[in-house]
């Protein structure tokens, strides 16, 4: 990361992540490296909701940042409800991970720092940071953006589902990791390490790999490409889907903020799909008009059931969307 990004000395670095989160060891251990200024928020300072997020802006812009690195679900509140389309700000490098970035919405985040090159950081905890891609044209299509390039001292499989051979280009797998930065397991827990610590039957020497759980292909020139998450995969009415391209297409409605699609396990249909979102300041976005716009994207099937509309989404503290917590609100209140 370091090497990619060219941190220097006069860079003056976010420090967005709780410590709790890989996204951290850039933020202190980058800046620690080159002799850089980490800047730091006081988050522990009471604020409303909102003003939060303005005041994280505003610093940004008083203390002159170059580089911020964070989720999807951040850069798009501090766009939304911080300011950060309208401030004037020094950013020179912005990279985002944790999540896939809704393409309408990246474009909009490139519209605002017109200054800064965007990238795609991709690695679960487990492995740290793996892939990097930069963002330097959107697709018009609205594709999702390539998980691009294996860092160094990585390597990474694409695996067939029965686990025993190296898929085609083009071809969906999951994902296989090994390198300096991978875990050597879960502490105290030895059924899931064994789960996802596996001796690669594809070397003729010995060799580690975690399975990360989550799927993608590589094309014909070697970029990987994300897929989903194993968990994510889910089969509604006899077929099979994943949540990712049902919220691909809910990105490109207008006047929306933000949004998350989870499915709860029903007897008679499999799955059933709900979409909780939020809306831009002054915006009237029905789940009516919801269901009619997404009828042009979408079969009937990969609609969700129901829409809640909510002033905000929860977050976890990582700066993800609580999907966890608001399936669990579903459970709750059936």
């Amino acid at each position: 990361m370091h090497k990619e990004f060219g941190v220097v000395a006069q860079d003056r670095i976010m420090s967005r992540a709780p410590f709790k989160f890989d996204l951290s060891v850039f933020d202190i251990f980058n800046t620690f490296k080159a002799g850089a200024t980490l800047l730091c928020f006081d988050w522990n300072k009471k604020r409303e909701d909102q003003n939060k997020h303005v005041d994280y802006v505003a610093l940004m812009g008083r203390e002159k940042a170059t580089i911020l690195y964070t989720t999807p679900s951040t850069f798009i509140t501090l766009m939304n409800r911080g300011g950060l389309s309208d401030s004037d700000l020094c950013l020179r490098e912005v990279m985002y991970a944790g999540e896939p970035f809704p393409t309408p919405q990246l474009r909009n985040l490139q519209k605002a720092l017109p200054g800064a090159r965007i990238a795609n950081i991709y690695g679960p905890t487990e492995t740290n940071i793996i892939t990097y891609y930069w963002v330097d044209k959107i697709p018009e299509n609205d594709e999702p953006i390539p998980l691009g390039n294996v860092v160094e001292d990585t390597e990474i499989l694409v695996v067939s589902e029965d686990s025993k051979r190296i898929c085609e280009p083009g071809e969906s797998g999951e994902l296989w990791c090994r390198g300096g930065t991978v875990t050597l397991g879960y502490l105290g827990m030895e059924d899931s390490t064994k789960e996802h610590l596996v001796l690669s039957p594809f070397h003729k020497y010995p060799a580690v790999f975690w399975r990360t759980g989550d799927f993608g292909h590589r094309d014909t020139d070697g970029c990987l490409h994300y897929r989903g998450r194993k968990d994510h995969m889910i089969k509604v009415k006899g077929f099979r889907i994943e949540i990712g391209e049902v919220e691909s297409a809910i990105s490109a409605t207008d006047g929306i903020d933000e949004f998350v699609v989870v499915a709860i396990p029903d007897d008679k249909y499999g799955n059933r799909l709900y979409c909780f979102y939020s809306v831009l300041d002054k915006v009237v976005l029905t789940e009516k008009s919801l269901t009619e716009f997404l009828k042009t994207k979408l079969p009937d099937y990969m609609i969700p059931y129901k829409f809640f509309l909510k002033d905000t989404l929860p977050k976890t503290s990582s700066g993800k969307v609580d999907r966890v917590l608001l399936a669990d609100q579903i459970k709750d209140h059936g």
